[in-house]
């Protein structure tokens, strides 16, 4: 038979998720906010240990034994807030239905799954869970702040008797890659064995669910005799006496119920315990929390003032949880035999680990086919319902509540449809603006296009260029570019001198006469006579220096030249 210290409690395969998650506020409280102080009476019933904050380098380094030294501030021991914080959250998830948290990125080298990739589909889940609420969250996904701190628990009693003598203990455990422990097999066997083993390999896997060492009635322990493997530890004694003060902020009703139920076991303070620290697999750390609710603040503080507010925010919880179909009794019924048993003997004790394979029990009981059969021992504590005995209290804070939700519903209805008019009638604003900009910005465009029309026909290129380019600047369209380019062609031929025409080689009379006529309508002139006596000597040069034949030729189109002289040139040209 499989045996261990510890134990697992089932996981659910639905995940409780909030839905008011996505309203969590600092700034903004809930219409049913609470904010208070949570006083926290933790009395040991064994001895419990709380390393204090150094390393074992520190110890190596200083030759002093303060690594193995119970947690103190200035000779004033204290349990961490962050150890008691750990604590509760634990038990908080596992009574609202939360998500189990596993490395996303732990895996076993010999197994194609990892433990995150065989937990149910919720499990894996970014949504944000009650605990993720009430306690803060961060990790690669997503972050949120917590509204609750806990502060160091300092022991009252004085100088509390620490064991002089320190306890040595083997403080490893089996490792998560064991699967006939730390997976789900229960569906697959029977009475502790199976035929074949749910391993990592499997898709249909599932880890065991939330690890828990049951209560013991007494402190136990093993060692190895090597100061290498086994561990020293210095624990407070029995009956050490420490207090706490945890602090909350614009929590609503059901989470308030939440972490007092969470707190007290949902009222079973008396029977069931925390364990805190190390050596719990020993029985260390086992302790009683007693929980006084004070300097309350909120919305409905009135409505508790005559009655027991501890209780009647339990049972708003439990009452709110079963009406979202996660019964406080399924939940707590598996928690509940874990915190509250008084287990001892060889069957809650760890395997023998050994290199000789015939003396290792590991080894051996894979072999046979056994399982870690599930927690099943008789225990002190049981759930009984508080919304029963408050009943008419819860369901008149219920109702109110609702009223005020209502009542805010309305209002942000209201809102939301005044909101919905004015930015109706925002949009309308702008469309209409939008309309007469785009018809003002048009009726420029047209207005830049006319007139560059306009200028362009007189032949003011350098200002029909503008006009156009303005046009083009609140318009871009391929009419306006071809303007714009042709513009700059005839700006480009009208700032040409007139000698480059004048003294251009001649090809022939009309081709001449006809590129300076050309230049004189782009610039909107007449030749002047110096121009004109310019002309009429270039071509007589050119005329000379022709054959009888071309001469002939050319006489033949002198008209042309005569139109553009306004002379009669005939007697100049002789053969």
């Amino acid at each position: 038979m499989i045996r261990a210290p510890f134990n697992f409690i089932r996981l659910s395969d639905q995940v409780f998720f909030p839905e008011w998650a996505d309203k969590i506020s600092h700034d903004v409280p809930f219409i049913d906010w609470f904010s208070g102080v949570i006083s926290l009476d933790i009395t040991a019933v064994s001895p419990v240990f709380v390393r204090n904050g150094h390393t074992q380098e520190d110890t190596n380094n200083t030759g002093n034994d303060r690594y193995n030294s119970f947690s103190r501030i200035n000779e004033k021991y204290f349990i961490p807030g962050t150890s008691i914080k750990g604590a509760v959250r634990n038990v908080l998830s596992i009574i609202s239905n939360g998500k189990i948290r596993v490395d996303k990125n732990l895996k076993f080298a010999k197994y194609k799954n990892t433990p995150f990739e065989i937990l149910p589909l919720k499990h894996r889940s970014s949504e944000f869970d009650l605990a993720d609420c009430i306690f803060g969250v961060v990790d690669e996904d997503s972050s949120l702040k917590g509204r609750v701190s806990f502060g160091h628990a300092f022991c009252t009693n004085g100088r509390p008797q620490v064991n002089s003598k320190g306890v040595r203990l083997v403080l490893s455990s089996p490792k998560a890659s064991y699967y006939p422990i730390y997976i789900e097999q229960e569906q697959n066997g029977k009475n502790g064995k199976v035929v074949r083993y749910k391993t990592y390999n499997d898709d249909d896997g599932q880890i065991a669910g939330w690890k828990r060492y049951p209560i013991r009635n007494e402190v136990w322990g093993i060692t190895t005799g090597s100061d290498l493997l086994d561990t020293f530890l210095y624990p407070l004694d029995t009956n050490s006496h420490f207090t706490s003060k945890v602090r909350f902020f614009n929590l609503n009703t059901f989470e308030l119920g939440a972490l007092l139920s969470a707190l007290t076991f949902h009222d079973n303070e008396k029977n069931a315990y925390y364990q805190l620290g190390q050596g719990k697999p020993f029985g260390y750390g086992k302790v009683r929390v007693k929980v006084q609710l004070n300097c309350l603040e909120g919305k409905f503080v009135k409505l508790l003032k005559d009655v027991d507010a501890l209780k009647v925010l339990m049972a708003y919880y439990e009452s709110q949880m079963q009406l979202r179909k996660f019964p406080l009794k399924a939940s707590l019924s598996k928690l509940l035999p874990m915190v509250s048993s008084s287990v001892s003997g060889h069957n809650f004790e760890y395997m023998t680990m050994s290199n000789v394979r015939a003396n290792n029990e590991f080894l051996q009981e894979e072999k046979k086919k056994n399982y870690l059969l599930p927690f099943t021992e008789p225990c002190s504590a049981a759930f009984h319902s508080l919304y029963n005995q408050y009943a008419p209290v819860v369901d008149n804070l219920k109702n109110q509540i609702a009223d005020l939700y209502n009542s805010q519903q309305k209002d942000r209805e209201i809102r939301i449809a005044e909101e919905e008019r004015r930015r109706r009638e925002e949009e309308f604003r702008r469309l209409e603006q939008a309309r007469i900009d785009e018809e003002q910005r048009q009726q420029k465009v047209d207005s830049l296009k006319q007139e560059g029309y306009e200028l362009k026909q007189k032949q003011n290129y350098q200002q029909a260029l503008t006009s156009f380019e303005e046009a083009y600047s609140i318009e871009e369209t391929l009419e306006l570019k071809q303007l714009i380019d042709e513009c700059r062609s005839n700006l480009n031929k009208q700032q040409r001198p007139i000698n480059e025409c004048i003294l251009n080689k001649i090809s022939s009379i009309p081709a001449y006469t006809n590129n300076i006529s050309k230049w004189l309508k782009l610039n909107n002139r007449d030749l002047s006579d110096d121009e004109k006596q310019q002309i009429l000597e270039h071509v007589l040069d050119a005329y000379n220096k022709l054959n009888k034949s071309s001469k002939k030729d050319w006489k033949k189109s002198l008209k042309k030249l005569k139109e553009l002289l306004g002379m009669d040139i005939s007697g100049l040209f002789k053969d």
